[in-house]
Order: C-alpha cells, then structure tokens, then sequence
C-alpha cells in the first residue's frame, strides 16, 4: 500500500522561505489487553527510532498503567537529551494488520507517536518515495513462517 506523506506547519530560522515539511504519517490504533481499539492518530514513520513510541496519554486512554511497565532511558540525538519510557505489550493496529509488539510510553514525547524499527520496520518492508508530491511511503507486510 502507498500512502501520501502529511504536510506539517515549519518555522525554522535557518529555512525562512519554508513554512511546511512533509513527513511520513500514518494513523494508527492501539489495543491493550481485551480493551477496544483506541480512537486513530498519527504516527510518524521514524527509521531511526528503535521502538515503537507514544505518548503517555495514549497508554492511559486505552487502560495501561503506563509507569508499571518496563523502564527505558532512550537518548536523543544530542547529548543530555533523554526521556524515560514504560514498556507494555500491546497490539498496533497499522495499514489494514493487527501487530503485537512491544511499546513504549512516556509523557515527555513531543509527538502522539513514533513507528520504528522494532515493531513496525520489523513487520513492514517501507520504502520512502520523494519522487512524486506529495511524497509517498510505501509498506508491503513481511510475512514470516
């Protein structure tokens, strides 16, 4: 399936002629345990985040008690950057397929959510297309025996 990049309000100094960036998004759902299915959001397709991360609120909302799960320092890209994530099993509702994976949660997350490598690039082969406009993001499902 391809699906268009969303395009996003931008300010930043050092692009003043630029007042949007286009990123790949999806939405998604999230089901904990036998709860019913969240209401979509968006994610960004991240490849370089290694998990699969939202935002506290979202784990509340679908029933987790976000800060018993599993705790992780995960490092930004600059040095001191850090947040700490819980992380709980959960089923990821993505492109028509049901996943479950591993996800973490932390209220310190800017976005709603990040789709990475474990848990979604691990399911998913994804190939980014800049060529049209709006750009694409391309999933085709990793089927495994």
């Amino acid at each position: 399936m391809k699906y268009p990049y969303k395009s996003y309000p931008f300010n930043h100094p050092a692009f003043p002629k630029q007042d949007r960036v286009w990123r790949p998004a999806l939405n998604v759902s999230l089901i904990y345990r036998h709860g019913k299915p969240c209401k979509p959001f968006e994610c960004i397709v991240d490849s370089g985040s290694d998990y699969c991360l939202f935002h506290g609120a979202i784990g509340d909302a679908i029933g987790i008690d976000v800060k018993s799960g599993a705790t992780s320092s995960i490092k930004g890209l600059a040095q001191g950057m850090g947040a700490e994530f819980y992380f709980h099993k959960v089923r990821l509702l993505v492109a028509g397929e049901v996943l479950e994976i591993a996800a973490g949660f932390s209220y310190q997350l800017s976005v709603a959510g990040l789709l990475g490598q474990t848990g979604f690039f691990d399911n998913f082969i994804v190939t980014f297309d800049f060529t049209p406009h709006p750009p694409l993001v391309e999933l085709q499902r990793i089927r495994r025996n």
